[in-house]
């Protein structure tokens, strides 16, 4: 069946001209590599209702808009049985629903080996007000691959029932997520929502543009929220993977995230984590309110630090943790994977904790090892309390430095514990 578009070009009479609207107030952090293309246009998707014929209707439509265009997909659920590959040669594109992400649904069908259900082609491609839905059909998969492009933004949007969310998948290629853009977007039964992983001595990163995720919600069964994990080759921590390729090298990088920020979001609690940052440095957290954990992992908490991580900002935020046992609020510590013991380099370093409030009957509140430079002021330890140390930084190999802790309320002296070198 012939796809018929509505197609507007700049190029026809006056009457036809298409207004494009200038960006809401919730665009942030416009991609910087944005180009102007004459031949952009406005394009309303036509389907016929065949799963076999979406992905290439989407991608035509794609095509048609041109570079700075705008897809438009009217209100209805869009069912596929492959997945979208959007193309390469057309940055800029602007995908989204008519209305909003409940009227709007693309979901798959059935189970496929892709990098993702909708894989972004080029930079600066922006997805509004729809919902990607695997359909809990495929438990590795990102909804929204960016695919290593830059600049990919998401305002609106719901992804659901994925092993990612929106960013990189999971496949160890270490993609870049230069400037990736979330904004008050909903990640619902994501085994993660937003995933960076470098993995096994991939190429190394030593920089990544700044990440904005700003007022989303986290929430359904999850592994966590957001994991950034720039490490992890087991090149400091495993004696015979540091003969890997690349191995030295990853040693000696921890991915600068230039001030990404994570404000004004909701997590609810997940199995592991609500944060985990591994070998990264310069991300803000502030304004965020963290449930914690479910309790189903052992040595879990709401936020997570580990592997070199540095200059590290947490300010601001509501974090509890019900759970008894052995989890926590915070955690700063070393490399400890396989089973390992932590070594002095791998620890943590400037780390700042300040005005955040803490409530829930946990194990422990903040704990660390081998850190340096860990500023813990002016918050508030909220009943129920800790049943364990409010905060304790213990010597594991050659202890820890710079271990500041002040003007923080309900939390008496003989609660807080901190072993030195």
């Amino acid at each position: 069946m012939k796809l018929k578009f509505a197609i507007k070009t700049l190029a026809i009479s006056v009457l036809l001209i298409t207004t494009f609207s200038s960006c809401e107030n919730e665009e942030i952090n416009e991609p910087t590599n944005a180009i102007e293309i004459s031949s952009k246009a406005s394009v309303t998707l036509q389907w016929d209702g065949n799963p076999a014929t979406f992905a290439n209707a989407l991608t035509q439509a794609v095509r048609n808009a041109g570079a700075g265009g705008t897809v438009t997909l009217p209100n209805r659920t869009y069912r596929t049985d492959r997945s979208v590959f959007l193309p390469t040669d057309i940055p800029n594109v602007t995908i989204t629903g008519a209305t909003n992400r409940d009227n709007v649904r693309i979901v798959a069908t059935r189970t496929f080996n892709t990098p993702g259900l909708v894989v972004t082609g080029a930079n600066g491609t922006i997805y509004r007000n729809m919902t990607v839905d695997w359909a809990g059909l495929d438990n590795n998969s990102v909804a929204v691959s960016s695919q290593g492009k830059s600049g990919v933004q998401a305002y609106n949007m719901r992804f659901a029932n994925a092993g990612q969310g929106f960013g990189t998948p999971d496949n160890r290629t270490g993609l870049p997520i230069d400037f990736l853009v979330a904004s008050n977007c909903e990640f619902r039964n994501c085994a993660r929502g937003i995933l960076f992983n470098r993995n096994f001595s991939s190429t190394p990163v030593s920089s990544i543009g700044k990440v904005i995720i700003r007022n989303c919600q986290f929430l359904g069964d999850q592994l966590a929220g957001i994991s950034i994990d720039c490490g992890n080759d087991g090149a400091d921590g495993r004696e015979d993977l540091r003969i890997l390729p690349r191995a030295a090298e990853a040693m000696g990088i921890v991915t600068d995230m230039n001030g990404m920020e994570i404000s004004g979001c909701f997590f609810q609690k997940a199995q592991n984590f609500n944060l985990a940052f591994a070998k990264v440095k310069n991300i803000q957290v502030f304004g965020n309110t963290f449930e914690g954990t479910t309790g189903a992992v052992r040595f879990t908490e709401a936020i997570n630090i580990e592997h070199e991580s540095n200059g590290i900002s947490i300010n601001g935020n509501n974090i509890s943790n019900f759970a008894q046992g052995d989890h926590n609020y915070i955690s700063v510590i070393t490399f400890r994977d396989y089973g390992n013991a932590p070594l002095f380099e791998n620890g943590c370093r400037r780390i700042f904790i300040n005005n955040n409030t803490f409530s829930g009957n946990c194990g422990s509140g903040i704990i660390g090892e081998e850190a340096q430079f860990v500023d813990i002021f002016d918050n508030n330890f909220n009943f129920p309390l800790p049943v364990g140390d409010h905060v304790n930084f213990f010597r594991s190999d050659r202890g820890n430095r710079n271990i500041n802790v002040d003007r923080n309320t309900n939390t008496p002296t003989n609660k807080i514990r901190i072993t030195t070198f």
